[in-house]
């Protein structure tokens, strides 16, 4: 027998599914609709402990979880520009950065500009410096000339732009004269 904890029979309303993708932010979140039997199932992978099944919804209609999956920022991966009535699968992407924290000003200059854009941000403390920013494949380290802490900074804001973060950054003059 599965386990029931994880099962939601019947047509369940969801509210607010906007709500819902905001709660379970993360790395990388799939759904599929299984049209033999009606079912739908939510698999989060935050990249670090592999991935897991969140969510199990059973007897609904694809019109249901098509729509649940639209409201929480799911994309149709058949076309990621336009929603196909058919499609099962929707997915999402949130991006990861990972910054190795050597307890220096700068190092903490990026986390704290990470937390202001909205990143997802895994602060690993080290202690042999220098700092230094994973992001995919891509390293960032003051051991290059170019990667300076506010470079790499710059380069984040760039990020949250094309990552098309909820609170990318305006510019701070921008958010000083909204504060005052």
């Amino acid at each position: 027998m599965s386990n029931l904890s994880n099962v939601i029979v019947g047509g369940p309303v969801v509210f607010n599914p906007t709500f819902f993708g905001e709660v379970l932010r993360g790395s990388c979140f799939y759904m599929h609709y299984d049209q033999k039997s009606q079912s739908a199932k939510l698999f989060h992978n935050n990249g670090e402990s592999g991935g897991r099944d969140i969510l199990t919804i059973k007897n609904v209609s694809h019109e249901s979880v098509a729509k649940l999956a639209k409201g929480m920022g799911l994309k149709s991966d058949r076309d990621r520009d336009r929603e196909s009535d058919s499609c099962c699968f929707w997915s999402i992407s949130i991006p990861i950065i990972h910054l190795y924290h050597d307890g220096s000003e700068d190092a903490e200059k990026i986390r704290l500009e990470a937390c202001r854009l909205n990143m997802e941000c895994r602060v690993v403390p080290i202690n042999g410096g220098p700092w230094h920013l994973n992001s995919g494949i891509h390293r960032y380290s003051p051991d290059s000339p170019f990667w300076s802490a506010d470079n790499v900074i710059k380069e984040m804001r760039n990020w949250a732009k094309m990552w098309n973060l909820k609170s990318y950054l305006k510019e701070p003059s921008e958010t000083a004269q909204a504060t005052a």
